[in-house]
């Protein structure tokens, strides 16, 4: 049994069009299924987790949208050996396709979701903020990046550039213009294994469960879904001319090889800013807080090639 999860306004107002022609191949395949559309900021949560209550060991659920949509879904899954994800990306970033190995390409990504051969463990990342628990996928971070992930929510300039099937250069874009007046802070990092390190000048902090964030860029290239650890990079004390050089190397994941870029593996962390920064889980918002206190949840299984 497949169960579909669709954001019919993802990839701008294509995501309608993309789960026609997945109807179209299920229904050719004859195929079992049950769907429902997102209809506002946080239903995915909702649907997936009442899809979840009556998923049977074998079933499907599905999620065709961007990052977004699959962050929402996490929010909903109670993590189970019966649940398995499958995704068919609509997004403008698909760091989450690109990190577990899953095509963009429609057709592609539907051959694989009807005919599924290999599965992978990902790592449910979950931020904790006094009370409230919010899990990831990808990754959860504190200053510039989420500053960048904020902006991008709320920017007419992403939707201009999906228009024109250039998405991927909004966060590059957005990024310019904030580091403009952005302004790094010291911070401090708690591990498991006992560190406690201090930075004066911090540009952001995030913790990854997979290699890529902002639409491709390899932030943490050693990063593995199911190892059980966070790679955790820390930016600090780079002049911000020079962050104009390194942020394009991350693409290639070189930026690692730069003064002032630190990674760390740990199964945990807490970071604590002096001053009350953005956060992001998945680029999505979390708010603005002085503390990111992550952990590994448990472990979900997913669809790859």
């Amino acid at each position: 049994m497949y169960y579909f999860i669709i954001n019919p306004q993802s990839k701008t107002g294509q995501g309608i069009h993309i789960w026609n022609q997945v109807k179209a191949a299920l229904d050719s395949s004859f195929v079992t299924y049950k769907f429902s559309y997102t209809q506002y900021r946080g239903h995915a949560r909702t649907l997936a987790r009442d899809f979840s209550k009556h998923m049977k060991q074998g079933d499907i659920l599905t999620v065709i949208g961007g990052d977004g949509s699959v962050n929402e879904a996490l929010n909903g899954i109670a993590l189970s050996e019966q649940i398995t994800l499958g995704y068919i990306p609509t997004g403008s970033g698909n760091d989450f396709a690109r990190g577990m190995h899953i095509p963009t390409d429609t057709k592609a990504a539907i051959d694989l979701l009807l005919n599924p051969v290999h599965t992978q463990m990902l790592d449910v990342g979950v931020v904790k903020q006094g009370s409230h628990f919010r899990k990831f996928g990808v990754s959860s971070g504190i200053g510039f990046d989420a500053g960048i992930c904020h902006k991008a929510l709320k920017s007419t300039l992403k939707k201009l550039l999906n228009k024109l099937k250039l998405g991927k250069l909004t966060y590059a874009l957005l990024a310019i213009q904030l580091l403009i007046r952005f302004k790094p802070c010291p911070m401090d990092i708690a591990l498991d294994d006992g560190q406690n390190i201090h930075f004066d000048k911090v540009f952001f902090a995030t913790a990854f469960t997979q290699p890529f964030e902002g639409g491709g860029l390899m932030l943490a290239p050693d990063a593995k879904s199911d190892d059980g650890y966070f790679d955790i990079l820390i930016a600090e004390g780079i002049p911000k001319l020079k962050i104009l050089m390194v942020l394009p190397m991350a693409f290639w994941g070189k930026h690692v090889n730069f003064h002032g870029v630190h990674l760390y593996k740990s199964k945990r962390c807490c970071i604590t800013s002096s001053e009350i920064m953005p956060i992001h889980m998945d680029g999505e918002s979390g708010g603005r807080h002085q503390q990111l206190q992550c952990y590994i949840e448990g472990q979900l299984k997913v669809i790859t090639l």
